[in-house]
Formats: C-alpha cells, sequence, structure tokens
C-alpha cells in the first residue's frame, strides 16, 4: 500500500502505528514511493510510530513541509529534509526508508 496525497492537501497521521510500503508495482502511479505528495501538500506527523519504505523513496514531495510532532526520526540515523523529502545523509538521493517514533506512550488512553 502507498498513501498520494492530493495537491494542496495536507496528511495529518495523529496517535497511530503506520507501516506504508511501495513496490515497482506501484511506480506509474506513485513512482514506487511509500508516500508521496502533490503540490503545496503537507505531511504533520503527531506522536506516532510511522515506518515508511520505498523502491525509489519513503517520503517525498512536500513541498509546504513535512511537520514532526512529539515524535523523531530514528532511521536512518542521519536524513536529511530537504524541500518536502527525506534524501540520505548525501542529500543526493531519496531515503528509502525512514521510521519515525513516538517520544510518548501512544497506546495509552488519552483524556481530550
Amino acid at each position: 500500500m502507498a498513501i498520494g496525497v492530493d495537491a494542496g492537501c495536507k496528511l495529518t497521521i495523529e496517535y497511530a502505528n503506520v507501516d506504508v510500503s511501495a513496490s515497482s508495482y506501484l511506480s506509474e502511479i506513485f513512482g514506487s514511493r511509500a508516500i508521496l505528495g502533490g503540490l503545496d501538500s503537507m505531511l504533520i506527523v503527531r506522536d506516532s510510530n510511522l515506518h515508511a519504505k520505498g523502491e525509489k523513496g519513503a517520503i517525498s514531495n512536500f513541498n509546504r513541509g513535512i511537520l514532526l510532532s512529539f515524535c523523531n526520526v530514528t532511521y536512518p540515523s542521519v536524513v536529511k529534509k530537504i524541500k518536502g523529502s527525506y534524501y540520505e545523509s548525501n542529500g543526493k538521493n531519496l531515503a528509502k526508508e525512514i521510521t519515525i517514533k513516538s517520544l510518548t506512550k501512544i497506546n495509552e488512553v488519552r483524556k481530550r
């Protein structure tokens, strides 16, 4: 399963455990990317665990930005966020796998 975000839209992953993977089967639609943003799209990950893996890239094209709240990238240990995409440490190749971990215990019952 891959996730595509329409132009001008925002994808919010909140208090969740999400595992997304894309293979060459989806290459015509998503370019073998796990989470692909459209023009003027944004990704918000709040207090969640997210694992994204794509043959051509894990998370890319969120030109309005990627916001992590109460979580951080744990794998790979060094990535670069450039223009709404996660790149390998060299800054040239899209990271093919990204793991984001919550900084809290997301499975606890939340009072709002």
